[in-house]
Formats: C-alpha cells, sequence, structure tokens
C-alpha cells in the first residue's frame, strides 16, 4: 500500500464571505452571520490559505484521512450555511406507536407521542431551537443490541467501550453538554459515563436500573444468561416480567412487536452485552456524578426494584428516585405518560 506524505484539502471561501481560526475554533461569516465549531485534533489541522482554508495532515494514516474528508465536508457545509443557507425538510416516523405531526403557522402538534393519551403542543420555532441546544440521548437494551460496528468485533467489550462511543457521538454533533437518559442495561452505560465524564451532561435519568442485586437475585439472572446462550435468545416469559398481564391482554400487538424485535437480534452482539449486564457488580465511583440525578423504575418490576432504585438514589449526589405505580421493567411503554412527566419535569428543573 502507498502511503501518503501528506494530505491536504483545499476550501476556498467565496467574494463575501470570512473565515478566521484562533486556535482550533474555526469561524465563519457573512453580512453578520456566523458559525462556529472547533475542529481539535493532535494530527488533523485546520490552517489558513491564500484561497480560503485549508484540512492538513503529515503522513495520515486511514482513520485519519477519512477525518480530514470529514472535516473539509464540515467546513464546506458552513460556509454554504453563511452564503447562501440550508433548507430542512423534517419527516417524523415511527416504528410502533402510530405518531402524527400537524403544523399551524408555528403551532405544532404531536398525536400518539410514545402511545401518550394527550396531544403535545409546542411552539414550532422553540420545538427547533429545543433540539438544536442540547442532544436528548437515550440509551436502552435494545438499540445496542442493533449497532453493526467495529465494537462488537472485539473478542470482550466493556461498559467503558460504549461510553467512548457516546462521548464521540456527542463530539461528532458538536454539543457541549447533553441531558442523559439511560434504560435498563443503557442505564449502567448512562452510569459509566456520568462517573467518567460528568462535566459533559446537564442531568441524568436513570430508568429502571439494577443495584447491589442479593445473592438470590443475582443467581436468577445468571441462571436467565445461561438459558440465553443455549436457546440463542431471550424467552418470551420476559415479556411477562416486563408487562403486566392487563396491558398484554389489552395490547396484543406490543407483545408481537416486541416479540419481533427480540428475534431480530444478532445473537453473538447479544450474548456479549448480556454478560455485561450478568456481571455487572456496581463498582462506579457514584462521588464523582454531580449533576441532578433522576432515579426511577416501576413498582411491579422485579428485576430493577423499588427497593434497589431508593438505595442507588441514596449514593448519588443531589438525586431523587420516583416509583411508578403499576409499573414493571418496561413501564416507559405501558406508563408512558407518567415516566415522560417526570422525565420532562427533571431536565425542566436541572
Amino acid at each position: 500500500m502507498v502511503k501518503l506524505d501528506q494530505i491536504i484539502h483545499s476550501i476556498p471561501t467565496p467574494d463575501g464571505v470570512n473565515a478566521s481560526i484562533d486556535g482550533t475554533v474555526v469561524t465563519i461569516s457573512k453580512d453578520g452571520s456566523s458559525l462556529t465549531r472547533d475542529f481539535r485534533h493532535n494530527r488533523v489541522t485546520v490552517r489558513e490559505s491564500s484561497e480560503g482554508l485549508e484540512v492538513h495532515c503529515d503522513l495520515p494514516r486511514r482513520k485519519e484521512k477519512a477525518l480530514c474528508g470529514t472535516w473539509a465536508a464540515h467546513l464546506r457545509n458552513m460556509i454554504t450555511g453563511v452564503d447562501t443557507g440550508f433548507t430542512y425538510r423534517l419527516k417524523a416516523v415511527y416504528s410502533h406507536f402510530p405518531m402524527t405531526i400537524n403544523v399551524s403557522g408555528n403551532q405544532m402538534t404531536i398525536t400518539n407521542l410514545f402511545g401518550e393519551k394527550e396531544d403535545r403542543k409546542d411552539n414550532f420555532i422553540d420545538f427547533l431551537k429545543f433540539f438544536g441546544w442540547w442532544v436528548f440521548a437515550i440509551i436502552s437494551f435494545g438499540s445496542l443490541l442493533r449497532l453493526k460496528d467495529a465494537l462488537f468485533k472485539k473478542e470482550d467489550i466493556s461498559f467503558d467501550d460504549f461510553s467512548d462511543q457516546l462521548l464521540d457521538l456527542i463530539n461528532e454533533l458538536n454539543f457541549e453538554k447533553i441531558h442523559l437518559v439511560g434504560f435498563s442495561i443503557g442505564s449502567l452505560i448512562a452510569r459509566n459515563f456520568a462517573t467518567r465524564f460528568n462535566d459533559r451532561l446537564k442531568s441524568l435519568t436513570l430508568l429502571c436500573s439494577i443495584y447491589k442485586r442479593s445473592n438470590e437475585q443475582q443467581k436468577i439472572v445468571s441462571d436467565r444468561f445461561e438459558l440465553a446462550k443455549k436457546s440463542k435468545g431471550l424467552s418470551k416469559q420476559a415479556l411477562k416480567r416486563w408487562f403486566t398481564d392487563e396491558y398484554l391482554e389489552k395490547n396484543p400487538d406490543t407483545y408481537n412487536k416486541i416479540s419481533s424485535l427480540l428475534d431480530a437480534n444478532d445473537m453473538n452482539n447479544f450474548l456479549k452485552v448480556y454478560s455485561l449486564f450478568v456481571n455487572h457488580k456496581d463498582q462506579e465511583d457514584f462521588s464523582k456524578i454531580k449533576v441532578k440525578t433522576l432515579v426511577m423504575t416501576g413498582e411491579g418490576d422485579i428485576g430493577s426494584t423499588p427497593e434497589m432504585t431508593k438505595e442507588l438514589s441514596n449514593v448519588i449526589e443531589n438525586s431523587k428516585y420516583i416509583i411508578i405505580p403499576k409499573g414493571k421493567h418496561l413501564c416507559g411503554i405501558e406508563c408512558s405518560d407518567e415516566v415522560n412527566r417526570e422525565i420532562k419535569l427533571h431536565i425542566d428543573n436541572a
């Protein structure tokens, strides 16, 4: 393979567009409008040139070569943004609950958001600003199992790997801080992230999070893991633990939908993540979590019990706990109105 001595991407600036660099921060401006972004890397740099800007790297490796191309694309987009602007078309999609969005003037109405019984109404411009200011990162077991990247090619994975991946995403999106919500095993990743990168958080929500399993509880999850290894998947009986019987009777489509999601999992990846969950020993340094934290579970959750939730809240500074009445492990679906209301209230007061 031929190795490059250097790689340079030239990004010309049109007439009237100004580009300035302060350390690693690049600002593109025109007629009083500007965009600013921090391009920080130990080997890849952005520098001024006679035509505008250049992205440069000496003796680039494969990842650095790719990063140079990514940075060049970002800079061209910034220039286009201040020069001619962009038009964004938003499309609402759903995988289970049939959600609809209507906009009248600046008023936006969302119907059946995550199965909520009442419509969500908000100022559309405020909505866009809301999502422009921070990212609301929700990590869950199911979403992790469907990741298709180099992470799962590793023989052994850790919670640090997932936290590092989340940090890379936040940096790529150029967000300084986020409100982080973690559910089930996702809450363990959120805990790991919070103890390592607390300064990147605005708030933390831990939904249905385990803490200090008893010997009996540990044996139960270990036995389930051994069964999963033999059967190559979770038993459909898991849904009986996750929802109340009453809810499943009234919502058979939910049972079928989640069953199909479980069946679609890559079993090798599933077992790697499941092993992390089963063998977790609550070794986080919770004293490092300084942001406002909400710890929440359903009163009928037998895996991440109300007692666990109370004890976990007690060891995290500036935290509170909430028990959702009649909820089980997937109370975020069965009791969506209550769960969403508590999360929104927590974030609003963070």
